[in-house]
């Protein structure tokens, strides 16, 4: 977690509505963790950042976590 806190921390409070420095977060920790569902983090994923995780949006958060600024189309 610790290579990508600061993405974490906007992603937090843009997708889970939480602050990322008040929560316990671990590899293992999931989306749903948060008080969220599966179905309303993708929703919120596409609109804010343009992108589809929804293969991934079951899993580990770090998943999805590393997985966005990877598919998120660069600007030119």
């Amino acid at each position: 977690m610790e290579a990508i806190e600061e993405f974490a921390r906007e992603f937090f409070a843009a997708i889970l509505d939480f602050d990322y420095d008040e929560c316990l977060v671990t590899d293992e920790s999931f989306i749903t963790d948060f008080d969220i569902t599966e179905a309303e983090a993708d929703r919120r994923i596409r609109r804010h950042y343009g992108v589809d995780v929804s293969d991934l949006i079951h899993g580990p958060i770090i998943d999805v976590l590393e997985t966005i600024p990877e598919r998120r189309p660069h600007s030119t």
